[in-house]
């Protein structure tokens, strides 16, 4: 079933204990990549999705947001935040990564 939700502050709130997966979009390309000789391989910085809570967003304008994650990085949170523009970056949900750290803590 759907859930609507009206702004981004909303879907923050409601979700903060969420664990996103993350790749941030390539913004540089070699001459080969501008000519087109790879495939969609080149699209991302790394192909290999980031996991991270969202612990910050402050809202640019224009429908543009600066998000604050904090990493897990091999089942550990980190205790740095970086920060990425929405628009620079893929963002998704998997329900399987949700008890990534409750396994870590049963062990």
């Amino acid at each position: 079933m759907a859930k609507v939700i009206t702004d981004m502050e909303t879907w923050l709130l409601d979700f903060e204990e969420r664990i996103y997966r993350f790749v941030v979009y390539k913004k540089l390309f070699t001459p080969y990549e501008q000519d087109k000789k790879f495939m969609d391989e080149s699209q991302f910085e790394d192909t290999h999705f980031r996991f991270a809570f969202i612990e910050e967003a402050v809202e640019l304008g224009h429908g543009e947001w600066l998000l604050g994650f904090r990493e897990i990085i091999d089942g550990e949170i980190c205790n740095n935040i970086d920060y990425y523009k929405l628009s620079d970056i893929q963002l998704s949900y998997f329900e399987i990564d949700q008890n990534m750290l409750k396994e870590e803590e049963d062990e």
